[in-house]
């Protein structure tokens, strides 16, 4: 950024220049990505056409999961300036999409020009480059993958296990405790799963068992009488404690540390599980490989003999979290090494013979995925798989997530046989994936061109803020490097315009979009399709906040219009309370836009409950259409 190409931006220049020194400091000192990404955003919004400023935003999207706009950020860097750090920011951005074929591009590109001094080094790339050539050729089953809301939360939760025969379910969390375990470590929670759903995660007060420090759980026998537990920090132990049946709610008590040579002092366990029948312990360790690998150890007498090593299973890389079938035929376990198809991947091998196993093969997409999948277990009849995982979507970091799963169908695929991947050129992919888009902004009433319209342009249903942009004189608004085939939210501000608000499916047979506003009108209901509440409650979520930005904005603009927000539910419950609720959220919003610095003389909320039905209340697509907000302007 230089006065040699912008002359006349003096002043807005060295304000880019500041901007862009704020963000590499908010970055590199803090590793704060909110802030960094605001100041990035500052200078692109001085110039778009900035490989570094690019990059970075796509590189901070990246890391907070924002995966679509890490996307296009990385490949309007790479349309500007070819460096080894676009091309592996481009490479692991795709890799997390799931385009194994273009990471594979661009993994391939940066090794034939990599040089001894770029991270990171070749090795690894290397691997990651394996990594994606699995998930090329790996199924996609159609698999549903549900969170389970009610047991995450904004911390880790992983370890999910059912007692045997039980609908009772451990999990472990690090989230802070509001019980007299007042603790942000790992402690051991507990829930039921009732009338179809886990209730509400309850933490297992007991201090012998969470003590203060992390405390996970790391099993639970087959006969459901024993629990294994994890205590420690990078060098743990493994205990175990029997678990009372008799009681309704069945804890552990009378905990005891496992015997060496499980527990070694020279050596790190992770985690471990009893064997169906209890006479052998299965366990992941670090020792004289440098990585945890499984071993096991079996009773001879009172005493546990040497561990061993797990033929076939073990990888060049990690091995954790082992766990059996009820039956103990099969064995589950995560992996990071070369056959998963990125970060840790759930494996499952086949029982051959005596603590023999068959060569092990990775679950399929989408159970598995380029994120890291931990923790498996299974309900009695492994008719459901249990696990963690860091993928976005989720409340946190891990979130625990349920799957059907055909356990007969597993066991019949053959092991993966990797192919070699089939290049195509990176340009024909780029041509395929990224259009430049046009948007004609004009009046509904006489086809005017409308410049100054200020257009926000957001995925959908990530609800991610991808472009912010204003229509020129001729009312076009450009946006470069948009991802093809993907659904967004366009939100436009015009003063004298109403709101407008609109999803848009951009493919590949179209780069031009005319769009109308109408003048404002008094009177006339403007639903807001994006604001959303807690379950029978006020309490507004986040993703709600980009339309609210944007009725704020719209304010702002018309600085002298009155409207009335109004609050809508479907016929379900009872006539009152619906009515009270959606009073409660027509309330919230306004309170949101007052905070904001809006006058409360120009705002007015009412609840209308479930009057003025837009839709059929008898289907539950009816019934979500019911669930509404929608503003009017009252006062001109």
């Amino acid at each position: 950024m230089t006065k040699t190409f912008f002359p006349d931006k003096g002043n807005a220049l060295h304000t880019a220049k500041q901007n862009f020194k704020i963000a590499e400091n908010w970055l590199n000192e803090y590793n704060s990505l909110d802030s960094a990404i605001l100041y990035y955003e500052k200078v692109n919004a001085f110039c778009s056409n900035i490989s570094d400023v690019n990059y970075k935003l796509g590189y901070c999207n990246l890391q907070k999961g924002n995966l679509t706009l890490a996307d296009s950020f990385a490949t309007k860097a790479y349309q500007l300036k070819s460096t080894l750090p676009v091309l592996y920011l481009n490479a692991r951005v795709n890799h997390y999409l799931e385009n194994p074929e273009k990471a594979l591009v661009f993994y391939q590109k940066y090794l034939e020009q990599y040089t001894p001094t770029a991270s990171p080094d070749k090795k690894y790339v290397e691997q990651l480059f394996q990594h994606a050539n699995v998930m090329l050729s790996s199924k996609n089953e159609q698999y549903q993958i549900n969170t389970i809301d009610s047991l995450n939360s904004e911390e880790d939760e992983f370890s999910p296990l059912f007692i045997p025969n039980t609908s009772q379910l451990f999990f472990s969390s690090n989230k802070k405790s509001m019980s007299s375990i007042n603790e942000e470590s790992i402690n051991i929670y507990y829930s039921f799963f009732k009338d179809g759903e886990f209730q509400k995660g309850k933490i297992l007060n007991n201090r012998s068992i969470n003590i203060r420090g992390n405390s996970g759980i790391s099993s639970i026998s087959k006969s459901g009488k024993t629990m294994v537990i994890y205590h420690g920090f990078s060098v743990g132990r493994l205990y175990y404690a029997k678990i009372d049946l008799t009681k309704d709610t069945k804890l552990p008590n009378h905990k005891k540390k496992l015997p060496s040579p499980i527990n070694n002092y020279f050596y790190q366990v992770i985690g471990g599980t009893f064997t169906p029948d209890g006479k052998a312990f299965y366990f992941s360790s670090k020792r004289k490989d440098g990585v945890f690998n499984l071993y096991y150890t079996k009773r001879n007498g009172k005493k546990w003999v040497d561990p061993i090593l797990l033929e076939k299973i073990n990888s060049k890389g990690n091995e954790i979290d082992p766990y059996f079938s009820a039956n103990g035929d099969t064995l589950y376990f995560s992996s990071d090494g070369p056959n998963s198809i990125g970060g840790y991947d759930i494996f499952q091998s086949v029982k051959t013979g005596d603590h023999s196993w068959s060569k092990p093969f990775g679950l399929p997409m989408p159970i598995n995925s380029a994120y890291d999948e931990k923790t498996p277990s299974t309900n009695d009849d492994g008719s459901l798989i249990l696990f963690s995982s860091n993928r976005p979507g989720g409340k946190g970091g891990f979130d625990i997530y349920s799957s059907s799963y055909q356990k007969e169908k597993m066991e019949e695929e053959e092991p993966m046989v990797v192919s070699e991947p089939q290049f195509h050129t990176l340009d024909s992919i780029l041509d395929e994936n990224l259009l430049n888009t046009q948007l004609h902004i004009l009046s509904k009433k006489d086809s005017s061109q409308l410049s100054g319209a200020k257009i926000t342009i957001y995925t959908f249903p990530e609800n991610i803020v991808l472009r912010r942009i204003v229509s020129d004189t001729n009312g076009v608004a450009k946006i470069n490097a948009i991802p093809n085939d993907h659904t967004f939210g366009v939100n436009i501000v015009k003063k004298g315009y109403d709101l407008f608000s609109l999803k848009v499916h951009i493919d590949s047979l179209k780069t031009d979009y005319t769009l109308y506003l109408d003048s404002i009108e008094l009177n006339h209901n403007i639903t807001l399709k994006n604001i959303f509440f807690d379950t029978n409650s006020s309490k507004i979520k986040k993703s709600s906040y980009n339309e609210l930005e944007n009725v704020l904005s719209f304010l702002k603009v018309n600085s002298n219009v009155v409207i009335q927000i109004e609050g809508y539910t479907d016929n379900t419950g009872d006539y009152d309370i619906n009515m009270m609720l959606s009073q409660k959220r027509a309330d919230a919003i306004v309170a949101y836009l007052i905070d904001a610095g809006i006058s409360k003389e120009r705002l007015i909320s009412k609840g209308f409950g479930e009057e003025n039905p837009v839709a059929d209340n008898k289907t539950e697509e009816g019934k979500a259409q019911n669930r509404r907000t929608e503003f009017k302007v009252i006062k001109n």
